[in-house]
C-alpha cells in the first residue's frame, strides 16, 4: 500500500513540476522585434487614447501587452531627440539626479526629448563620477583580450571585472585597438607558418643566403611571401 501511494504522489509531483515548466518557458518567451507597420499603428491608437489607456492600446496588435506597448511608445514617441547630448542637457540630467536620484522614468518626465533608456545609458556610461575616463594600462588591455576569448562580446559581463570601466568604454577600446593586434598576431602566426613550409622546400636551394635576407625582410612586413616563392621556383 505505501509503496501505490508514493507512485502515486510520485506521479503528481511529476505532473505539478511539468507544468511548473511550461509555465516557465511561457514566461521567457523571446519578444518579436518591433516592425515598422506596427510602430505607425501603436503611434496612431496611443494618440486616439490620449497616450494613457494601454490595455486598449494592446487589442489592435495579436502579440503585443500593454506593458509592451507602453515601454516601446516611450522610444518612439514624438519629440524624442536621438542624436549626441548637449552639455546643457548632461548639466541638467546631473541636477535632475542630485534632487531625484536614479529614477529613470521619473527623470524622463522632466526631459520630455529623451527616453528613459536614453537617460540611464547616458548618465551610466557618461555622467556617473564612479566612470575611470583613464587611458587603458597594459594589465587591463590583457585581461580584455583574455575575457573576450572566454566570454565574446558580452561587454556587460566583461566590464563586471573591472573597476570604474564602463561596457561601452571597453567595447570602444577593443575595437578601436585591441581587435587590430589580435588579427596582427594571428596574421604573423600565419606568416611564420608559411615561413616554415617554404624553409622546408627550400632546403636544396642554392641561393639559401638570398633566401635568408628575405626571411628577415618577410618578417619585418618590407616583402611578400609571393617575391619568396618565385624565388624558390626559380632557383628550383
Amino acid at each position: 500500500m505505501d509503496n501505490t501511494k508514493n507512485i502515486e504522489n510520485s506521479s503528481t509531483d511529476d505532473k505539478l513540476d511539468s507544468s511548473k515548466i511550461l509555465f516557465v518557458s511561457n514566461k521567457i518567451k523571446r519578444v518579436k522585434n518591433w516592425t515598422p507597420e506596427e510602430d505607425q499603428i501603436l503611434l496612431r491608437t496611443a494618440k486616439e487614447f490620449n497616450n494613457r489607456n494601454w490595455k486598449a492600446v494592446a487589442k489592435f496588435f495579436e502579440d503585443r501587452s500593454p506593458i509592451q506597448c507602453s515601454a516601446r511608445f516611450k522610444r518612439i514617441r514624438p519629440g524624442i531627440v536621438k542624436g549626441p547630448w548637449t552639455i546643457h542637457e548632461d548639466i541638467e540630467l546631473e541636477e535632475y539626479i542630485k534632487q531625484y536620484g536614479c529614477n529613470w522614468s521619473l527623470l524622463a518626465k522632466f526631459m520630455p526629448s529623451r527616453s528613459g533608456k536614453q537617460i540611464r545609458d547616458r548618465y551610466l556610461n557618461a555622467l556617473n563620477p564612479e566612470i575611470n575616463k583613464k587611458k587603458f594600462t597594459l594589465e587591463e588591455d590583457k585581461k580584455i583580450i583574455e575575457l573576450y576569448t572566454k566570454l565574446g562580446t558580452a561587454w556587460t559581463k566583461i566590464a563586471r571585472s573591472f573597476k570604474g570601466r564602463t561596457g561601452d568604454l571597453i567595447k570602444n577600446r577593443f575595437y578601436s585597438s585591441l581587435r587590430r593586434r589580435i588579427h596582427a598576431s594571428d596574421a604573423n602566426k600565419e606568416k611564420i607558418n608559411k615561413i616554415k613550409k617554404i624553409k622546408l622546400r627550400l632546403s636544396k636551394v642554392e641561393d639559401s643566403d638570398r633566401f635568408a635576407k628575405l626571411e628577415q625582410e618577410l618578417k619585418k612586413g618590407t616583402t611578400s611571401i609571393r617575391i619568396v616563392i618565385k624565388l624558390y621556383y626559380r632557383n628550383r
